[in-house]
């Protein structure tokens, strides 16, 4: 998750940047992991440069570029029971039936134009709810049921007149969906259905603002109890020893009626995961570490094991997945066998290689020509050592990039596959939406 900052502000700076173009002008980085839920040993990253996949339980990991997919930036992403891959961004949904080689682009109409966020279904996991908006004035919020064909089954109406950021289902109760959002100036939105989206409770969170909730997870027992993360705008004009933490974990016992912060950091809170069970809870971030705590006593302590580089973390029955930096933490995947005392190495981004797949298909088409420029840029094989830099402010704290194209229902082939626009084509969608702040990245739960 990012500190809040205005998209145009953020925006401008990644174009005004001297920064080398690392990942859509962002330094290469991974910020969300996923699992199959049919397959523990079949995981899906999310990055600045691309989808990786790994078939091994995250000892090596292929590549897909963004252009197989038809998006640029940080999609949203979910992983069916199938295998099926889904990615929703703008004006499309992505979906690839075959492990990422061949990708069929549902075209969304105007009224679900942005796709801002998505998640299993779990009364069917061949299927995922794609949160969408529209761009128009009246910002009618809706989700859409996708399966893995790339068709919507179901369209269901939210509600309208906010801007969306999170959606999730209780394991536990199918029919018990959340969705989060916020209107300027306005407290924050939690809504709570009961009937599995055909109707909608809606409640306010103040004590932050205007400041989004970003739901992280669902208790795997009790569809009552859930965890949201939230970023709090600092006042910049303030000396540093006067500013208040800017990021916070919350927790609610009723259903979203209710919220208490539970724990806070002056620093950005990417990662947060639950224990398959329910009863441990993992959060942390870049320069903050990870901090673990039980969830019925939640008292929060730091990891033994220091992991600078923080970006994502992930619960699964082998043990703590969590995203680091090569440069800050020696790894970029790293597994912890024991509640993060200590990390083992699972995978370096010098190991990756791109997806093998048929010179005809989407991914074989277009991801050959980018590989050589992202092999140089991450020191992957293949490429030579990229450049000895840090990741400048904007770069680090940017969510840019965009997609305006539309897709079809058959596989992209290379004429349709046109070069991605630059980050600033945001500008008109932000402008359309009067979000004056922006989603944090969706990260991954062990759920």
């Amino acid at each position: 998750m990012q500190s809040r900052r205005r998209i145009a502000s953020a925006l401008f700076a990644l174009a005004l940047s001297p920064a080398p173009a690392l990942g859509n002008g962002r330094f290469p980085a991974a910020d969300q992991i996923l699992l199959n839920p049919a397959d523990p040993a079949h995981l899906v990253l999310r990055a600045t440069f691309g989808l990786l996949q790994s078939r091994d339980a995250g000892r090596s990991w292929t590549w897909i570029c963004e252009a197989a997919v038809g998006y640029m930036g940080d999609p949203a992403i979910s992983v069916l029971g199938g295998g099926s891959l889904l990615a929703g961004f703008f004006g499309s949904v992505g979906v690839s039936a075959d492990l990422g080689c061949n990708w069929g682009n549902l075209t969304l109409e105007t009224r679900y134009q942005y796709a801002f966020d998505t998640t299993l279904d779990p009364a069917d996991p061949a299927r995922a709810w794609v949160l969408t908006v529209s761009v128009d004035g009246s910002r009618q919020v809706s989700l859409l049921s996708v399966d893995a064909s790339g068709a919507i089954v179901e369209a269901l109406p939210v509600g309208d007149g906010f801007v969306p950021s999170t959606v999730e289902v209780a394991p536990s109760d199918p029919n018990r969906i959340y969705v989060t959002g916020a209107i300027e100036n306005e407290p924050s939105l939690v809504l709570r259905s009961d009937d599995r989206g055909h109707n909608w409770q809606r409640f306010t969170f103040a004590a932050y603002g205007s400041s989004p909730l970003f739901i992280s997870a669902v208790d795997p027992l009790d569809p009552n109890l859930l965890y949201a993360r939230i970023d709090n705008q600092q006042d910049a004009s303030r000396p540093t020893t006067q500013r208040q933490p800017s990021d916070h974990l919350l927790v609610s016992r009723d259903a979203g009626e209710n919220w208490q912060t539970v724990f806070s950091l002056d620093g950005d809170l990417y990662g947060f995961a639950l224990s398959p069970d329910g009863s441990r809870i993992a959060t942390g971030g870049p320069e903050l570490g990870l901090y673990l705590a039980s969830a019925q006593e939640l008292d929060f302590e730091p990891a033994q094991a220091p992991v600078r580089g923080l970006r994502c973390l992930r619960w699964t029955e082998e043990g703590l997945l969590a995203c680091g930096q090569e440069t800050l933490d020696g790894w970029t995947v790293g597994l912890s066998r024991d509640e993060g005392q200590s990390f083992e190495p699972l995978w370096h981004v010098t190991d990756l290689s791109p997806l093998e797949c048929s010179p005809t298909s989407s991914t074989g088409a277009v991801c050959p020509a980018v590989w050589p420029d992202i092999a140089r840029t991450i020191g992957a094989a293949g490429g030579e050592p990229p450049p000895n830099v840090s990741p400048p402010p904007s770069a680090a704290k940017d969510e840019g990039g965009c997609s305006l194209r539309g897709g079809s229902s058959a596989a992209l082939s290379p004429a349709a596959l046109s070069p991605a626009p630059p980050p600033a084509c945001w500008l008109p969608v932000a402008a359309a939406l009067g979000w004056l702040g922006r989603r944090r990245r969706r990260q991954g739960t062990s759920i």
